[in-house]
């Protein structure tokens, strides 16, 4: 790069407009991070990344290449494809809706997660490596923030989650719990001083205490998988002997914590879990009612539940009613894998009480939140299968291609970088991609999540793309 065109692309107007931008994106963050999806109904939180990212456009669409945008490419593709699986479901006549309904639902569940996405790669691709770094920092600065308010709750908050701040109960509070404990684990990897190595595992305690305070069980499992995560894929001495290892001290603390878990509260009885689940699984999700306590204790649910009485056992009813939403919703799939449904998982709920009753009564589930509303809660709580049933095969594959580019990319980014915060922000993000995968299984994620978490991974799709062969590899 001559020294004219460099002097210019530091000029201190540009160099202020590159200040605005971060200012507005650290502004959504923040706002996120509150649990505000939107200020008003006219002023919505990734309005401060659509406002800064089309000041950034205007600013450095001069410096946008062909060899750079590249990398936008596959992604592109693959977002291209759900939308147009997303609008195909205005022909579904199971619940009839207006192309502009659909149409709006495409906008608000597909396209507006790419821009952000977008918006956040080509922040960390082309603004100054400082500034990228003052938002990784300010991220950082929220996830502590998070983590401490979340265990500072008072014992006041009612209900079995505890959010702080604007967050509501049923927001599934994965990010801010998962990115900390993700950062936490790589630095462990990342880092060859044991002192530090111990710094970043002691970290994982207060992210733990954090988990426990918010009550989500799924948080502890996607926190197994993250721990395990970078064992498989990364890179390090002793590897055969150190999974090896890994692997018997898993079964048999897995073993230990089937036991320890019979002298638990039902909520967290694995082992009655494990004992009876196929003999729950093999029922139809109309007549599972018979293993909820609750069905015979005031909760409204179907005939085929309560005919017969009790089951010779019960099951909690939070973890019973995600298995029956789950096999309703998977028999829905196959009844034909390659249809996209409907466009927004928190509609399927009510989608699948239409679609059961036109056929197959006995795989509804056995009751529902809000009278005949819904098909057991509004969602499954099963991201993964949600998204199959809304995309179809095709579309929730596309999905996979995507998630498995930013995972590949990033990963490589993690292994060969001379620089170890490059290494840690890498591997952090990978790591996070394995808890949150794993997290799906077990319950839906919410717009004011997922906004943030395209957020953040485009920031680090676009920065190891930036400085995949070092820092100046862009220039």
């Amino acid at each position: 790069m001559s020294y004219s065109k460099q002097s210019k692309e530091n000029s201190p107007l540009l160099y202020s407009m590159q200040i605005l931008v971060l200012l507005l994106f650290c502004t959504g963050m923040l706002l996120y991070a509150l649990g505000l999806a939107s200020l008003s109904k006219v002023l919505q939180t990734q309005s401060f990344f659509h406002i800064g990212g089309l000041l950034f456009v205007l600013a450095f669409w001069k410096k946008f290449s062909k060899q750079d945008l590249k990398f936008l490419r596959i992604p592109f593709l693959c977002f291209v494809v759900v939308i147009c699986l997303g609008l195909l479901t205005y022909f579904n006549p199971i619940m009839p809706r207006t192309f502009s309904e659909v149409f709006r639902s495409v906008n608000t569940h597909i396209l507006g997660y790419f821009i952000l996405f977008t918006l956040s790669f080509l922040f960390a691709f082309y603004v100054q490596r400082a500034l990228v770094a003052v938002f990784f920092g300010f991220i950082a600065l929220l996830c502590i923030i998070e983590i401490v308010q979340t265990i500072n709750i008072t014992q006041e908050t009612q209900g079995f989650r505890r959010v702080p701040f604007y967050f509501k109960e049923v927001f599934t509070y994965n990010l801010w719990l998962l990115l900390p404990s993700a950062v936490c684990i790589s630095g462990a990897f990342v880092f060859k001083n044991w002192w530090v190595r111990i710094l970043f595992l002691s970290g994982l305690y207060p992210c733990l205490e954090a988990m426990l305070a918010n009550g989500e069980r799924s948080f502890l499992v996607a926190l197994v998988g993250m721990f395990i995560a970078p064992f498989i894929f990364y890179t390090y001495r002793f590897k055969v002997f150190v999974l090896a290892t890994l692997f018997v001290a898993m079964g048999v603390g897995g073993i230990f914590g089937y036991h320890y878990s019979k002298n638990l509260p039902d909520r967290y009885n694995f082992a009655h879990m494990i004992d009876n689940f196929s003999e729950v699984w093999n029922t139809q999700p109309s007549e599972m009612g018979k293993y909820d306590a609750w069905c015979f204790s005031g909760l409204k649910c179907t005939n085929e539940s309560t005919k017969d009485g009790k089951a010779s056992f019960t099951w909690e009813h939070s973890s019973l009613a995600r298995i029956a939403m789950t096999k309703s919703t998977l028999l829905a799939v196959l009844d034909n894998p390659l249809k996209p449904h409907i466009v927004g998982v928190f509609e399927i709920g009510q989608y699948l009480r239409h679609y059961y009753e036109l056929k197959n009564l006995e795989n509804r589930v056995y009751m529902s939140i809000s009278g005949d509303s819904f098909n057991g809660y509004n969602a499954p709580h099963n991201f993964i299968i949600s998204l199959i049933l809304s995309y179809g095969i095709l579309g929730f594959l596309a999905i996979v291609v995507f998630v498995g580019l930013l995972f590949k990319n990033i990963r490589d980014f993690s292994t060969t970088s001379r620089y170890a915060l490059d290494r840690l922000i890498g591997l952090s993000c990978c790591v996070l991609l394995c808890g949150i995968s794993v997290q799906c299984l077990f319950d839906s994620i919410y717009g004011v999540i997922l906004q943030p978490f395209f957020v953040v991974i485009g920031l680090v799709y676009g920065y190891s793309m930036r400085y995949r062969n070092g820092p100046l590899s862009n220039l």
